[in-house]
């Protein structure tokens, strides 16, 4: 994660990956690249395909 990352970002990326897991959210290559860093890592991370697909826009 990124240095600056915080608490309330780590929260907000449980948040996040709970949502994606229970199929309650999904995201295009568009709201990958709009995410906030820690997200993006997350994304970048446990879903490499739609982090490449946001950098390929």
């Amino acid at each position: 994660m990124p240095a600056t990352t915080t608490a309330d970002t780590i929260t907000h990326i449980l948040e996040h990956e709970h949502a994606l897991r229970t199929n309650q959210a999904a995201y295009s290559a568009d709201d990958v690249a709009a995410l906030d860093p820690g997200l993006r890592w997350l994304a970048g991370h446990r879903w490499p395909a739609c982090a490449a697909a946001a950098g390929a826009r």
